[in-house]
């Protein structure tokens, strides 16, 4: 009896054995050139494996019976090929990954917070990658973004760059900026920080425009930008140095170096990059006050990952960017003996840390998360300093200039877990719960301001999706927020404390229609909402007429509330010859109770003190189109055009005047166009050289200028239209041993479409900024590379 166990025992084990397999594959590009750090998967067993850096890889344990098995690379069309032991002879053959020049078959995380096919996602996503923004020869993020629909980058100071970008026609606060999809973006982070993100850690952007808040929280009114960082994926390194001179006088020079090392078996790696720039002020009049600030910036970061098993992967990265910048005049000297000077000195360190976990059948998905921001930040905001002698006498002008020193802390984390449940292929959730938390201590004791704020988030949220048709998909969610701020606000003798504690409900619906296997619609519904709390605009002081302007809550702020409507349709096709693509979209997006910064009010000791309060309500409506084609390996095109209108539900006053006189009000959002777009073309005719033509059009609009310093006099004036044109063209040497070699050169605005009536002298209002943030630059460089 035992032997004849024993002999069942080896046949089971025998069969077994027999059920498993392992096959080699060779991964290429169009070119036939291997393709490194494919990552091949499948959603059926534990499958998961990296291309070396020959292409290769190698997949063992595979069953007996069929098995689809996916192949992604980002900037390249993913693919599937069946794995069965009687096909085992067609993986003899290369398996080609077409380029994906549009991410029209990427994987999406942003708009649904999973992982989902770019095609297949229910929430539109516009995607920005690290090839574009290599064509603009981009140093920072700030510098990619106008090249998708619906966004614009605009300077907002002559004296600090203050930049920030606006979505859907809204300033920068009404849309939420993403790190790996965490909101460690804090205000103060949110002043200057577009800047202060290398483009070269960047991977993709993914912009989704319209309500966000149900997954990501309250300030995600106009969309949701989310910087993904680069994932190592082989073994490289790589410089690169760029100098560029500002109107061909002023030096701007950024170098940057990356590299990665990761194990033969890909289950571990990490990525170090590190970037340095130096950027000399720029003067456009030659009155001696900067338009464009000095710069000196450090950046440096770690990014890695470790494969536990088959189903559970750690990612992590840290972050550390130091920058000083100053504008304003007298550079030669200390700031607070300048005419004017801002000059912010910031400190900053991050980072992240998330473990994804899978079930054994791959229905359950948890991550848990951690993020955090720490920024340190040393500012001078002043006027009106010189130089004293012993025979000098000290006036109150002069303590004023000698105390406009200001200090500022701030700390912001968030930390959450997230479950997502894959029913079967036609239902599937993803809930959560996150605790988002920020302390700021905002000091400037030569004007008597502070600015103290806790700030406590904790939203739980549940978004449910359904397939009730193979072509049609139906999302709902909804998100319950509770906030808890605890602050005061004071400006000289204006004490304004903060504290409240408010519970918001937000809903969100979406549909997703297949009415052709290449014809996509969308249609959505999303509330948001903003507490009344410190913005980047309250955090950043601009001067004006020779005075700081200081921004203080009203006592009786309320959270301002949104509903946002729209409807897209989406064509794509992917051949072997090209791919097209082409999105319409819609868009309205209705304000309660807009937070409103105006009435300019003298300060006795100095300064300028402005009021935020509510508006009666506002309201943006809009379309957005895009379209491209891209040929083969040789040339792509793309562009997008926004047309929309802004408007205030009844005229909202910005200067008050006194004694009956008549006030300065306006319907028009300021500082928001009608009519903006962008076109970006790239060729590549052979193996070395390519050539790149971009635009980005700014249409009129209607901005703000204070003209007379004395009563704060604020006028509205209409700008000229813009065209910024950027040339580029490139030339790769063919590979040799010392590795990968690329001379570049280029011209930014080479229109040289630039403002031409900036104030002048100590009086001007710094804020009378508009158009193009740049004008004609010329820059060269080159690039090495080894892997």
């Amino acid at each position: 009896m035992k032997y004849w166990l024993l002999g069942v025992f080896w046949l089971m084990m025998g069969s077994l054995f027999a059920q498993l397999h392992t096959v080699e594959a060779l991964v290429v590009d169009g070119a036939d050139q291997p393709l490194a750090g494919v990552w091949v998967s499948s959603d059926r067993n534990s499958l998961q494996a990296v291309t070396d850096n020959k292409g290769r890889v190698t997949l063992s344990e595979l069953p007996s019976d069929s098995l689809l098995i996916a192949f992604r690379l980002m900037g390249h069309q993913t693919i599937t090929k069946w794995w069965h032991p009687n096909l085992a002879g067609a993986w003899n053959s290369p398996i080609t990954l077409q380029a994906d020049y549009f991410l029209m078959n990427q994987v999406t995380v942003t708009g649904a917070r999973r992982e989902v096919a770019a095609t297949e996602a229910p929430v539109l996503t516009s995607k920005i990658s690290a090839r574009t923004l290599q064509q603009v020869n981009a140093a920072q993020v700030a510098d990619g973004l106008a090249l998708a629909p619906g966004l614009r980058i605009e300077n907002n100071c002559q004296n600090c760059g203050f930049t920030q970008v606006r979505m859907n026609g809204l300033p920068g606060p009404y849309s939420q900026i993403l790190i790996n999809g965490r909101p460690v973006f804090s205000a103060l982070a949110g002043v200057y920080g577009l800047e202060q993100l290398p483009a070269q850690m960047v991977e993709r952007i993914e912009i989704v425009r319209g309500g966000g808040s149900v997954l990501y929280g309250g300030n995600a009114i106009a969309g949701t930008v989310n910087v993904i960082t680069k994932t190592p994926q082989t073994n490289n390194f790589g410089l690169q140095v760029s100098q560029s001179f500002t109107n061909f006088e002023a030096s701007d020079r950024h170098v940057q170096f990356m590299g990665s090392l990761i194990n033969e078996s890909g289950t571990q790696g990490a990525q170090l990059f590190v970037f340095d720039r130096t950027r000399d002020f720029w003067d456009a009049n030659k009155d001696g006050f900067s338009e464009i600030t000095a710069l000196n910036s450090t950046s440096m970061g770690l990014e890695g990952f470790a494969q536990w098993n088959k189903r559970s992967r750690l990612t992590y990265n840290l972050y550390r960017i130091q920058e000083f910048r100053r504008g304003g005049s007298d550079f030669d000297r200390p700031p607070h003996q300048a005419q004017i000077a801002e000059q912010l000195d910031h400190n900053i360190f991050g980072g992240q840390i998330q473990n994804h976990w899978s079930s054994k059948n791959f229905k359950h998905q948890i991550t848990l998360y951690t993020a955090l921001q720490t920024v340190r930040r040393k500012s001078y905001y002043g006027a009106g300093g010189r130089i004293l002698t012993p025979q000098d006498s000290i006036t109150a002008d002069d303590l004023l200039a000698l105390n406009a020193y200001g200090n500022t802390r701030d700390f912001s984390q968030n930390t959450g877990i997230q479950w997502q449940y894959k029913a079967h292929n036609r239902f599937e959730w993803v809930a959560g719960t996150e605790l988002h938390s920020n302390w700021l201590r905002d000091d400037v004791p030569g004007y008597n301001r502070s600015i103290t704020q806790e700030t406590h988030a904790w939203g739980t949220f549940l978004e449910l999706s359904f397939k009730p048709r193979t072509w049609m998909e139906w999302v709902a969610g909804a998100r319950w927020e509770s906030i808890a701020i605890t602050g005061n606000y004071a400006v000289q003798n204006n004490v304004v404390p903060n504290n409240l504690r408010i519970h918001v409900p937000i809903p969100r619906m979406q549909a997703l229609v297949h009415l052709h296997p290449n014809w996509r619609l969308r249609a959505g519904w999303a509330a948001g909402y903003r507490a009344p709390q410190a913005f980047d605009e309250d955090l950043h002081i601009e001067t004006v007429g020779g005075d700081v302007r200081f921004v203080l809550m009203a006592p009786d702020l309320a959270p301002e509330t949104s509903n946002s409507f729209n409807a897209s349709l989406n064509w794509d096709v992917m051949k072997m010859e090209g791919q097209w693509h082409a999105v319409v979209e819609a868009f309205h997006t209705q304000l309660q109770n807009p937070f409103i910064t105006s009435n300019p009010v003298p300060m006795e000791n100095g300064g300028v003190l402005l009021t935020k309060r509510n508006g009666s309500g506002a309201a943006v409506s809009g379309i957005h189109i895009e379209a491209g084609y891209a040929h083969k390996r040789t040339w792509t095109i793309n562009g997008g055009f926004t047309t929309q209108q802004a408007l205030y539900d009844q005229p909202e006053v910005i200067w008050e005047a006194e004694n009956g006189g008549a006030n300065i009000a306006t319907r028009v959002l300021l500082r928001t166009p009608n009519h903006y777009g962008f076109l970006n073309f790239s060729a590549t005719p052979d193996l070395h050289w390519t050539f790149v033509v971009s635009s980005v059009f700014t249409g009129v609009m209607t901005v703000p200028h204070v003209i007379d310093p004395a009563s704060n006099f604020t006028a509205i004036k209409s700008t000229p239209a813009f065209t910024d044109l950027h040339l580029k063209v490139s030339y790769k040497f063919l590979p040799i041993k010392t590795g990968n070699w690329e001379i570049f050169c280029g011209l930014h605005n080479a229109l040289n479409s630039f403002q031409r009536d900036f104030d002048t002298g100590p009086n001007r209002d710094a804020g009378y900024v508009y158009g193009p943030v740049r004008p004609r630059t010329i820059y060269f460089g080159a690039s090495w590379g080894w892997k």
